[in-house]
């Protein structure tokens, strides 16, 4: 693998050990880390001494957000009043999720509306009793007041929700997860479900997703026969417009990155490792470093890496005189089975299970979201009836 590979795992593994761990022990692998360096920059290894420089830095940047998130976590809980950007609609009664600001701090926060409202997507003046908690800041007796305005992304993100709510009814739950990454109407029983079928990533929007758009658009573009360069520009510009616009999620985000960088080894006609352009895309979301704990970024990584070597098995063990559906078929199997055996450590601690299934319901899978993907963002993209109808009852 290249430097850039390598580097980008020890960061994130780095981040990850120094997140999980007290003081005293961010404090020695950050110290053996930097020995590491020192004794390998000395002995010649400069690959290796910059990989181990690399964890080192990670884990100071994950002492110093640690610190900042308790100063911000005891300096918004102290207040009595902040400003908010709210996620989800909020009214009387209502249990809210928004961003709360104050003293030069943003921290996510739950409301418990006692009286105002405002939309998904305004901004508000927030009152209450903060008290932080294991899950975050909790908000009681909320008042709301001054709505106005917030965030473009945010409303239209916002819009989008309310979009997809008119046009798919009782489906709208799966098409929020699947569209704009807001899984907060699936009930658990139904992850529940996904989960035993091995399918638990199908749910929310991830770089399959993302990929699927792309190559929807790209097939769009080649049936109106438009050049293929600007059509290629053209459809990275809308995949970073759709990923901004639902809020950028890590999983999305590393697809979006990777996209971009095969459209430039493409436009620049240079062939580049695969396992460069997934450490770019993986990388990018950690400009905050909490995304290493991200199950979704995780599971995301995990994945793309199998497919990555799932392909390069599957090209050496599937004897080379089956063609055609035979091989292909056999590629899918191959590829299903590595992903599920390399993500499947992570589901377990997570979930606590392994679904014995998910290479078969991935390969049943795949198809079905191959289709259903670009009929709903067909639908949220073009205002027009007929095509929302057409598109509601089909992915239906």
């Amino acid at each position: 693998m290249p430097l850039v590979a390598w580097s980008t795992l020890t960061y994130a593994a780095s981040l990850i050990a120094a997140f999980s761990t007290g003081n005293g022990g961010r404090v020695a692998l950050g110290a053996m880390a930097l020995a590491a360096a020192g004794i390998l920059a000395l002995n010649g290894r400069r690959t290796a001494a910059t990989v181990s420089a690399v964890g080192a830095a990670a884990v100071m940047i994950a002492a110093s957000t640690m610190a900042t998130d308790t100063r911000c976590g005891a300096s918004l809980s102290a207040l009595a009043e902040w400003s908010a950007d709210l996620e989800t609609d909020a009214a009387s009664g209502d249990v809210a999720r928004a961003a709360l600001t104050g003293n030069g701090c943003t921290v996510r926060a739950t409301l418990l509306v006692t009286s105002g409202n405002a939309g998904a997507g305004g901004r508000t003046t927030v009152t209450g009793t903060a008290s932080m908690g294991e899950r975050g800041l909790l908000v009681a007796d909320a008042h709301l007041t001054s709505p106005m305005a917030g965030p473009i992304t945010l409303r239209a993100q916002a819009a989008a929700g309310r979009r997809i709510d008119r046009i798919f009814g009782t489906d709208a739950p799966m098409v929020r997860a699947l569209v704009i990454a807001d899984m907060s109407g699936i009930p658990a029983e139904q992850r529940d479900r996904f989960a035993r079928a091995g399918l638990v990533h199908m749910i929310s929007v991830s770089g399959l997703h993302v990929g699927i758009v792309a190559l929807a658009l790209e097939l769009l573009a080649s049936v109106l026969r438009l050049p293929p360069r600007p059509a290629r520009i053209a459809t990275m510009m809308l995949l970073v417009a759709y990923v901004a616009v639902i809020g950028a999620p890590p999983p999305a985000m590393r697809a979006a990155v990777m996209l971009a960088a095969v459209l430039v080894t493409r436009l620049v006609q240079r062939p580049t490792s695969p396992w460069a352009i997934l450490a770019l895309g993986a990388a990018a979301p950690l400009w905050n470093s909490h995304t290493a704990l991200d199950l979704g970024w995780q599971l995301s990584v995990l994945g793309t890496a199998s497919l990555i070597a799932g392909g390069t098995l599957a090209r050496r063990i599937i004897p080379k005189k089956w063609r055609g559906t035979k091989r292909s078929l056999a590629s899918a199997a191959v590829v299903s089975i590595v992903a599920t055996a390399v993500t499947a450590p992570l589901v377990a601690w997570t979930f606590g299970r392994i679904s014995l299934l998910g290479p078969v319901t991935n390969l049943l899978a795949d198809p079905v979201m191959g289709l259903l993907q670009p009929l709903l963002f067909l639908a949220v993209a073009v205002p027009v009836h007929g095509i929302e109808a057409l598109s509601a009852d089909a992915a239906h």
